[in-house]
């Protein structure tokens, strides 16, 4: 929590089931947790809800990698002060290329990985 106020984290993620399963895992990590399957649906949300904190971007999905870099940096645009972590199922070196100062994280992953990295982001430690 910050400032009393529990943080809000964006899943964007095309797999139904996978995107449940992180969901699942931040929520049990205290996070508030929307989601959506598509860069656009994300953009739409980030232009309208300034509660959120952190934005957890599959860049694996059918769009590619280079639009969901893109999709990131026109959110942090829109809200400056938003985090982002990174997924992927591909190469991680690959994305960590686009992805500036920005964690990857190489699915699969544990949900001690998850939380560990966006616990790190949301301190300020990463993901500007």
């Amino acid at each position: 929590m910050s400032g009393g106020r529990q943080r809000h984290i964006m899943v964007v993620d095309d797999e139904p089931a996978f995107r449940r399963l992180v969901v699942r895992m931040l929520e049990r990590g205290g996070y508030r947790v929307t989601h959506v399957e598509d860069y656009v649906s994300a953009l739409k949300l980030v232009e309208t809800d300034h509660t959120l904190d952190l934005l957890l971007l599959d860049v694996g999905m059918p769009a590619g990698t280079p639009q969901g870099i893109s999709i990131a940096k026109m959110s942090q645009m829109r809200q400056a002060l938003l985090r982002i972590v990174y997924m992927t199922g591909g190469d991680a070196q690959q994305v960590a290329e686009y992805a500036d100062s920005a964690p990857v994280l190489q699915k699969p992953f544990t949900a001690e990985e998850l939380l560990k990295t966006v616990a790190s982001v949301l301190a300020g430690e990463r993901g500007r």
